[in-house]
């Protein structure tokens, strides 16, 4: 499997299952670290990069020479911002539990 199609299936049968429920959840920012490093350790060499290479390589954006990936924490937070903003002055059960 090419470095490509491996990267594409990390981001979408990796990443999909455990970004799913984040605007649902209120994990730590020690949380979310745990849960990354999991999933950095068992994705990371499947896209042909050294396991130990440093968070600023893997979480910068690939317009900078950076990897792309993003923190869970980080879309934990946009997702929470997103669903605020969606449903919060809302009408209905979401925005009324908002």
């Amino acid at each position: 499997m090419s470095h490509t199609k491996a990267r594409t299936a990390v981001k979408h049968t990796i990443g999909r299952p455990i970004r799913y429920p984040l605007p649902a959840t209120a994990m730590s920012k020690k949380d979310c670290n745990a849960v990354q490093k999991v999933m950095k350790k068992e994705s990371i060499g499947k896209i042909g990069v050294v396991r130990t290479a440093p968070n600023q390589v893997v979480y910068s954006p690939t317009e900078y020479g950076g990897l792309g990936q993003r923190h869970v924490y980080e879309d934990q937070t946009i997702n929470h911002i997103s669903t605020i903003l969606q449903y919060g002055h809302s009408p209905s059960i979401i925005g009324s539990l908002l």
